[in-house]
């Protein structure tokens, strides 16, 4: 799944006329370019959710054929955020292990490894971190050496010591975190559902990347995305 619903507020005025995700990238739309990497890795069905300019996301990227992929869209009437999206997509999701992605990082990362990690461990989520504890923000979460994320964004207490972590908005989850969601409520992955995961003691792991990474999430990054120049997804050797 790509989350593609939000309003890319920050990004304003370029986003009062663009969804965030098709920004270009010296010319090509950043989604386009996730769904190639999504591709790359062995993905063959992708659900986009939709909310601010989701027309223009859905003239965009079609049925996904042109892509070798299978598109599917869940529509918001109002946006859910990150956590009530996916509750809204379960229809489309199924009952499998499903994988999300932010549509606004720009990132390399071995997904397929990451999915075969996640299946490994037995974790009920695996969120992708890198190892960036200057960074503050949405996505600062705390690790243990073991292996588990113990707590995000300061919850739940924990006196144990831990590794500050940054969160790059990719994730490998198993369908119990739709009993974490209420249905049709606005809620964030981050700020509420694992957070009550972590509390229930159910098994949040996490994988190590240290590719690179860029979220378009301010005028500042999307520019130092333009100056990279990355646009296309490499074939892994």
């Amino acid at each position: 799944m790509v989350l593609a619903a939000g309003f890319g507020e920050r990004l304003g005025p370029l986003t009062d006329t663009c969804p965030k995700p098709l920004l270009p990238i010296r010319g090509v739309p950043l989604l386009h370019i996730l769904l190639r990497l999504l591709k790359r890795e062995g993905f063959g069905k992708v659900v986009i959710n939709l909310h601010h300019l989701g027309h223009m996301i859905k003239e965009s990227v079609g049925d996904g054929s042109s892509f070798g992929l299978e598109v599917h869209y869940s529509e918001e009437e109002r946006i859910l955020g990150t956590g009530g999206g996916i509750k809204a997509a379960r229809h489309l999701l199924g009952d499998d292990t499903f994988l999300v992605i932010n549509g606004d990082v720009m990132v390399d990362a071995p997904l397929g490894e990451i999915w075969e990690h996640h299946i490994e461990k037995n974790a009920a989520a695996t969120l992708v971190v890198k190892d960036d504890p200057t960074s503050p923000g949405w996505g600062a979460i705390k690790v243990d050496e073991k292996g588990r994320v113990r707590q995000i964004l300061g919850k739940p207490p924990c006196k144990d010591p831990l590794l500050p972590k940054l969160f790059v908005g990719i994730h490998v989850i198993e369908p119990v975190i739709f009993d974490f969601i209420p249905p049709g409520e606005k809620s964030s992955s981050t700020q509420d559902v694992y957070p009550a995961m972590l509390d229930s003691g159910l098994p949040v792991h996490y994988f190590e990347y240290t590719g690179p990474f860029i979220d378009i999430g301010t005028p500042e990054r999307y520019r130092a995305l333009q100056r990279a120049g990355i646009v296309i997804i490499p074939d892994r050797k």
